[in-house]
């Protein structure tokens, strides 16, 4: 478990009341935030995957690889010549468009405004407008929750390019600001005295990855970095044969596209489009052990 977490009971009226909708809930966290409509629930607002709530790898069906967040009938995911390794979901209004070979290795989780288009996934299509509906919302309160949280690294202010290594400073999670990512930069993260330990990386500019490559050091998994771009006119652009890893969280950025691996979970495409190039391979973070009911 990591360090942090903190789970208590759920508070009796709060499980007597869901009870008598036919729902219960399990032990939770203190500080958790009830999102009774859905039927789901923050677990711990200390972690990633509590910020993230159902949009992260803690959520009710295990995570996903990829987020679209709709908003328009033409807005959601273009698959082309891609791999997706884990779920997929899509809000509404929106689309996802799976174009022959696009392989989704999943299930595909839609809102009943979402139009399917091409051959499904290797899993089932499943309609979901609660979950779809809370991880969107979610999506846009995790972007302005970790873009609040103060830098623990001020060293770093961009990276552009060379090599970057972060190396955390505390316990739970570790924040650095940037005001933008460019070029081919090597980027490390390190737990150093603190295992355990998560990052958040929030940019206010581009994110432009140009065959760069992102190491995740000892006990780290890809749940435990998110890079949060903020800005509604950000420019993004993954480009192989880059290699990179974390949860990547830009929910009002234009329309942008990925060509390359990266290991953890892509979300955003908010009014926009995600488009997964030729050659792509996005494989989701492994879900968070209770980190969403």
């Amino acid at each position: 478990m990591r360090q942090g977490m903190i789970w208590r009971w759920a508070a009796v009226a709060a499980a007597a009341a869901l009870a008598g909708g036919g729902l219960m809930l399990s032990p939770g966290p203190a500080g958790a935030t009830a999102h009774t409509a859905a039927g789901i629930r923050h677990a711990d607002d200390t972690t990633i995957a509590g910020v993230l709530g159902a949009a992260g790898p803690g959520n009710s069906v295990g995570g996903f690889a990829l987020l679209g967040l709709g908003g328009a009938s033409n807005a959601g995911i273009n698959c082309s010549l891609a791999t997706i390794n884990g779920n997929t979901g899509v809000g509404g209004p929106g689309m996802f468009k799976n174009m022959n070979p696009c392989v989704e290795n999943g299930n595909l989780y839609i809102a009943s405004s979402v139009t399917v288009s091409g051959h499904g996934p290797t899993g089932s299509i499943i309609t979901d407008d609660a979950l779809l509906s809370q991880a969107v919302s979610d999506a846009e309160s995790a972007s302005s929750t970790f873009a609040a949280m103060p830098a623990t690294d001020t060293a770093v202010t961009s990276i552009n390019g060379g090599s970057t290594t972060l190396t955390a400073t505390q316990a739970g999670i570790n924040v650095v600001d940037i005001t933008g990512l460019t070029g081919s930069p090597d980027v490390t993260f390190s737990c150093g005295s603190f295992p355990g330990c998560q990052w958040v990386v929030n940019d206010s500019g581009d994110f432009q990855f140009t065959n760069g490559k992102v190491t995740l050091g000892s006990g780290m998994t890809s749940g435990d970095v998110v890079w949060n771009v903020t800005g509604t006119s950000a420019k993004i652009n993954f480009m192989v044969p880059e290699s990179g890893a974390g949860i990547f969280l830009a929910p009002y950025a234009p329309s942008w596209t990925m060509e390359g691996t990266w290991n953890g979970e892509l979300i955003g495409g908010l009014d926009g489009v995600i488009t997964l190039m030729s050659g792509t391979t996005i494989t989701a973070p492994t879900p968070a052990p209770q980190g969403y009911l």
